[in-house]
């Protein structure tokens, strides 16, 4: 996927301009930087929720700024803690690297190869002009095309042809623009003159003769229009030639490349991957018309079933740094499967085309890494991103696994909470929400939030959070000190607005925020009207404010600076939106790390400093 230049386009500025202000440096965090690129590319693909409670700033661009320069602090101190080199890191993170890898190899093997010619552009832009209205002579075999054809040739009118036969006149009448056929057989329908067919065709659906019935001009006025009609001309050019380029180079580079998977292994781990979803199947929380699918949870339940010594062992045999089964379990948790049907045979079958497509994708990352692709500055940038994204995440989660349960401890935050609450009332928030595991539901459940679906219809469809199903996905009002980050963000947006996609422990969560309201929270009030903070919720605040704390003294000892004058200068917008990048040879992945709203920590650290934006 292309990087974005809408920004320059909107506002008149020329690219020269933006890459100047794109390569500046915004802050200094330790030994890291953040540029404006980082903060107009990110915040633009990020959910973010506006009116905001607490936070250092009520713009929610600063606000994204600390949110950022926050995952460079912690990044930082995972890394100098060996985080980097962890097993997780080794292995969910060298997955995104090779991602990366395959892609620049992809650009540098073909993207880059692609060369239109005005020659080749001017025909097809007068092709693209018109849309032909055609009529089709139909057979199953070549012996009744050529039969057809014969008759034509003696002279038989091509519509007593269709007569004759009303299996042939039904549907006989098709439209065909540029791009919309295979380049042969439009060089041979966009040659004919009103009134003339072509030589017998053979395609998927088996032979045809066609007659151009008339040319129908596609725009209104196509020298106005001129730029459109290139626009798209040129994409389906560069388009053939990118899947003939591809073509060749496939062929080129697998030839004579021969590797095998482990047998055994493969149907050991086919087995118990099927009897996964055998149970889902057999659970009747999950639809029956719903694709079966196994989740990264579930892999990571399936690679416990082997031991370690089966999971070091050699999964597929390479000539040098052969891949363990442990390895490709672990591609498969990162990648999810989705099946066609609970059937063994058909399920054996996908998973043998996901070996293959594993093997390909290995050696083509192989052959990026030792061309050095690794070290382009662009693929540099986006692996440190993601690099940072997980060191971060490793830090937090190593922090939540240090709050403990201490009754005492949790009883006198509930105190300093509930005092709290007394002061200033508790916010109570009402959500719709869908929980899911799949990144897919997700796309389309956003889709369709976005064509006006009303999302308690999406939710009873989707949701896997069963108490609230029947509801519509509506969870009542609670206050906003519950369900973590759910509750959190809800308390900071406005009713009505959307949030998500937020990675939680249970899946993936899409709210909207469709009430909202203060309650008093006075001594008056009983324990079941002041609705007590479960321990969950205790421990949540108490993560929240070790980490606001780690993350002030990290702040302290590593240095911030914000150069205001840059940063002011960018000019940006949040969209609610899942933006995936298509990769080279296959595979997606998020345009940009999910990013959850976190600059309280600012507030502490900031007290009698006046040089921040």
């Amino acid at each position: 996927m292309k990087k974005y230049l809408l920004f320059a386009a909107l506002l008149g500025i020329s690219i020269n301009t933006v890459a100047q202000v794109e390569d500046q440096v915004v802050a200094k965090v330790g030994n890291r930087t953040i540029n404006a690129s980082d903060i107009k590319e990110r915040f633009a693909l990020t959910p973010w929720p506006r009116n905001e409670k607490d936070k250092y700033s009520d713009d929610p661009k600063t606000d994204f700024l600390y949110t950022l320069i926050a995952e460079k602090l912690l990044a930082q101190k995972a890394q100098e803690l060996g985080y980097d080199s962890s097993a997780i890191m080794n292995s969910a993170f060298k997955t995104v690297e090779k991602m990366y890898v395959r892609d620049a190899l992809y650009k540098h093997e073909i993207s880059s190869k692609i060369n239109i010619t005005n020659g080749e552009l001017d025909k097809a832009v007068q092709k693209n002009r018109y849309k032909l209205k055609l009529e089709c002579l139909k057979a199953k075999d070549e012996k009744g095309i050529k039969a057809l054809y014969s008759s034509l040739r003696k002279g038989v009118p091509f519509n007593t042809l269709l007569e004759k036969n009303s299996a042939l006149a039904k549907d006989s009448l098709l439209e065909v623009s540029f791009g919309d056929v295979e380049s042969s057989v439009e060089e041979m329908l966009f040659s004919l003159k009103p009134g003339k067919y072509t030589e017998p065709v053979h395609g998927l659906d088996g032979w045809m003769i066609f007659r151009l019935v008339k040319r129908i001009d596609r725009y209104a006025n196509p020298s106005q229009e001129r730029e459109k009609v290139v626009s798209e001309a040129r994409k389906i050019l560069k388009q053939r030639a990118n899947d003939a380029i591809y073509q060749s180079y496939y062929k080129k580079f697998f030839a004579g490349r021969k590797t095998e998977a482990d047998g055994y292994m493969f149907w050991s781990f086919a087995d118990k991957m099927i009897k996964v979803l055998q149970e889902k199947q057999r659970d009747t929380t999950v639809r029956a018309k719903d694709k079966p699918y196994v989740t990264a949870a579930d892999f990571l339940k399936i690679e416990k079933q082997f031991g370690p010594d089966s999971l070091n062992m050699t999964f597929v045999h390479l000539d040098s740094d052969p891949v363990t089964l442990k390895q490709f379990i672990e591609q498969m948790a990162y990648d999810g499967f989705v099946g066609v049907k609970v059937d063994p045979r058909v399920l054996r079958i996908q998973l043998e085309h996901r070996v293959k497509g594993f093997i390909e994708n290995e050696f083509l990352a192989r052959e990026g890494f030792k061309m050095g692709l690794q070290n382009l500055p662009e693929v540099k940038n986006s692996i440190q991103m993601w690099r940072d994204s997980y060191l971060a995440q490793l830090i937090k989660s190593h922090i939540m696994d240090s709050v403990t349960a201490n009754p005492g401890d949790l009883e006198a935050l509930r105190a300093q909470l509930e005092g709290k609450d007394r002061a200033t009332d508790v916010t109570m928030v009402n959500i719709v929400e869908v929980l899911t595991d799949s990144l897919e539901t997700v796309e389309k459940v956003l889709d369709e939030i976005k064509s006006n679906k009303d999302i308690h219809e999406l939710a009873r469809k989707y949701t896997k959070r069963e108490w609230t199903k029947e509801k519509g996905g509506e969870f009542g009002f609670f206050p906003s000190t519950m369900y973590g980050e759910i509750g959190r963000i809800a308390a900071k947006m406005k009713v009505g607005e959307v949030y998500g996609p937020l990675k939680t422990e249970d899946g993936y969560s899409i709210f909207k925020l469709i009430d909202k309201k203060k309650e008093e929270q006075g001594p008056g009030k009983s324990k079941t009207e002041k609705n007590s903070l479960t321990t969950r919720d205790l421990i949540d605040q108490k993560y929240l404010q070790k980490l606001n704390g780690y993350t002030a003294s990290l702040a302290q000892s590593y240095g911030v600076t914000v150069n205001k004058d840059v940063f002011n200068s960018i000019e940006g917008r949040t969209e609610n939106m899942l933006a995936y990048r298509y990769m080279g040879f296959g595979g997606r992945i998020m345009e940009v790390p999910f990013t959850v709203p976190f600059s309280s920590w600012v507030k502490s650290w900031l007290k009698g400093r006046q040089d921040m934006p």
